[in-house]
């Protein structure tokens, strides 16, 4: 059995190093195992820490080579919860530790679905499009009809506004983890992720008006074209609204636009 330090290692000490390696997560990403090899590696300063003799340590390494797949945005907070989890299997008597290896093991397939769904949903479905939409409203802002000034910063703009919530997020979520523990599962569902989505949905359908609109008076040159495209731009979100899949209504706006163009030239 390890003699683990009795002073607890400092939670920033311990914690940032499994922040930091999580980015690389999916750089193994497998079809067999998925990011097995990733949550492995991200585990691996702690792991050096928790089992100095190395078969001990390659022990630990194999617990974390099953398969294993979840929303990346989410892995910290997993990742988190099995620091704490970790720390009692090496403390454990040698009897009881492979009950609690066993316990690692089961707790990430349990959380890695319920996880999955809620990050592919809010960060992916919600979060990813809404930070896109305010690099496309900086395109109106920042628009001059002489010139395109300031268009290199849009994907700038549209990546740290994606990562000025996801990056807290991660931070707080392996912190949360490792103090929580498997309590870490109440504590998510307090967030009301439901809200949040509800929220930005509103949110993000005024910026897509604001945006139709603005780009109807300011890039059209005449009120018959502002008026046709603000006609095309309503329909279009009228069908979004009736569950039209997005790519079909984009290859009906491009046909539209080019038969529109062959009769009438403009």
């Amino acid at each position: 059995m390890n003699q683990l330090p009795q002073k607890m290692i400092h939670t920033k000490q311990l914690l940032m190093p499994l922040f930091w390696h999580s980015f690389f997560l999916q750089t193994t990403w497998n079809y067999e195992r998925m990011q097995n090899i990733g949550f492995a590696f991200s585990l691996m300063p702690l792991l050096r820490r928790l089992y100095p003799l190395p078969a001990e340590r390659i022990r630990a390494i194999k617990r974390h080579l099953e398969y294993f797949n979840t929303n990346p945005y989410m892995v910290p907070i997993i990742l988190g919860v099995v620091a704490a989890m970790e720390h009692k299997v090496a403390a454990a008597q040698p009897e009881r530790r492979e009950m609690q290896e066993q316990a690692i093991t089961t707790f990430k397939n349990n959380i890695a679905g319920p996880l999955a769904a809620i990050g592919d949903k809010f960060f992916w479905a919600l979060w990813r499009p809404f930070s896109s939409l305010i690099g496309v409203a900086l395109t109106i802002w920042l628009y001059d009809i002489n010139d395109f000034r300031g268009t290199w910063l849009i994907p700038i703009v549209t990546v740290l506004a994606y990562n000025v919530l996801v990056i807290p997020f991660r931070i707080w979520g392996v912190k949360a983890g490792y103090l929580y523990r498997r309590s870490i599962t109440r504590l998510v569902t307090l967030i009301r992720f439901d809200q949040v989505v509800d929220s930005l949905n509103y949110i993000g359908m005024g910026m897509v008006i604001f945006i139709g609109i603005s780009y109807a008076l300011v890039f059209t040159r005449t009120l018959l074209q502002g008026a046709e495209f603000i006609a095309i731009f309503v329909g279009a979100v009228i069908l979004v609204k009736r569950d039209i899949a997005p790519v079909f209504i984009v290859y009906m706006v491009v046909v539209f636009s080019a038969v529109y163009h062959v009769l009438t030239g403009v």
